[in-house]
């Protein structure tokens, strides 16, 4: 996947940059169905636990959606 791909090459680069921190935002969720933004949020969470950050989704047409995620990023970097 192109996931394990970044992953990767943060890898090789190096620096330490593949132990940081990540977050991954599903973005357009409006567009696309309940059910396939539920799989992947899954998938994702398979492939980076929220002990690395997390899996958010966001909607620009929804401020709720914005809140939301702007109040968890918050959150994770107060830690």
């Amino acid at each position: 996947s192109r996931y394990k791909q970044v992953r990767k090459e943060l890898e090789k680069y190096g620096q330490g940059l593949d132990e940081k921190k990540e977050i991954i935002i599903l973005t357009k969720t409006d567009l696309v169905d309940k059910k396939v933004i539920d799989k992947k949020i899954k998938e994702f969470k398979k492939l980076a636990p929220a002990s690395r950050g997390g899996v958010f989704t966001l909607t620009l047409y929804d401020d709720a959606s914005i809140k939301k995620l702007r109040a968890r990023l918050v959150k994770i970097l107060e830690k």
